[in-house]
């Protein structure tokens, strides 16, 4: 009899303990699994934002005292202001669409620069643009925003409302359209440049560039982007290039500092705002 008692009491106390540890599995598996899930939850984020433009293309280039080319040369007091708003889809963990639309103004000048010393270069010019460019990009995140796995198994309301990291890294291309509107200067009396076309005109462009984001409280972070745009057109400074079969396609730069903020998904998959049910 005591040996029975004895084997009793051992499965018994088997049964208890692997009862606990199955307890743990399940309390630790399906809160990362929550975790592993949480963008589902965040598809949507609307941002807003200001920043700079910048300027790329034959204006505003010079040439240094010993006469070497400077096209890629960057002048600080030629940075003008833009605002942007968009709206983001997560489509996957690490794989985001955005629509985006930027106003911007964008500006050079030839004033104060050594020019080339062949005539037929010269410009002698300046000139203000504003553009506004639609545009949509998808985002890859190098870090992505859910913590995921890294996560420690919280309880309660502050477990749950700090599920992104404070980090994120991603990179963007997209494809859009640029509508613009140069107003160009004359500095000199110069027979080698006339305007082309100061009226609205519209071009495609091409962007990309990378960001980086920062969660300060819940659904609301702060972002950084920085990108390129590379558009099929000679005219964004209102100048017509030397020789038509310029390959030198004028470029502009975006850098924003955004206000993000996620909102939730609804059972419908619609933003939680648009959910009547």
């Amino acid at each position: 009899m005591k040996i029975i008692q004895i084997r009793i009491k051992f499965t018994q106390r088997i049964i208890r303990i692997l009862s606990q540890q199955l307890i743990i599995v399940i309390l630790c598996v399906l809160p990362l699994q929550s975790y592993a899930q949480i963008w589902k939850l965040y598809r949507y984020e609307v941002s807003f934002g200001v920043g700079t433009a910048n300027y790329s293309g034959p204006i505003g280039k010079s040439c240094n005292p010993s006469g070497s080319s400077n096209f890629n040369g960057f002048n600080s007091s030629q940075v003008r202001p833009s605002i942007y708003g968009g709206i983001g889809y997560k489509i996957r963990n690490r794989l985001a669409l955005k629509i985006n639309l930027i106003g911007a103004m964008i500006y050079a000048s030839d004033a104060g620069y050594l020019r080339l010393q062949t005539p037929l270069l010269q410009h002698d010019v300046s000139f203000t643009t504003l553009l506004l460019e639609p545009s949509s990009q998808l985002e890859f995140y190098l870090l992505p925003e859910d913590k995921g796995k890294s996560s420690s198994v919280r309880g309660g309301r502050r477990g749950r409302s700090n599920n992104f990291n404070q980090i994120s890294l991603y990179v963007f291309a997209g494809i859009g359209a640029v509508l613009f509107k140069p107003d160009v200067t004359p500095l000199a009396n110069n027979p080698n440049f006339y305007t082309e076309n100061e009226n609205f005109q519209t071009d495609r462009v091409i962007t990309y560039g990378i960001g980086v984001k920062m969660f300060i409280s819940g659904s609301l972070s702060i972002c950084y982007e920085w990108g390129q745009r590379s558009t099929n057109t000679n005219y964004l400074d209102g100048i017509k290039p030397f020789t038509d079969a310029s390959t030198q396609h004028d470029k502009y730069y975006i850098g924003t500092f955004k206000l993000c903020y996620k909102i939730k998904t609804a059972r419908n998959g619609l933003p939680n705002f648009l959910n009547f049910d």
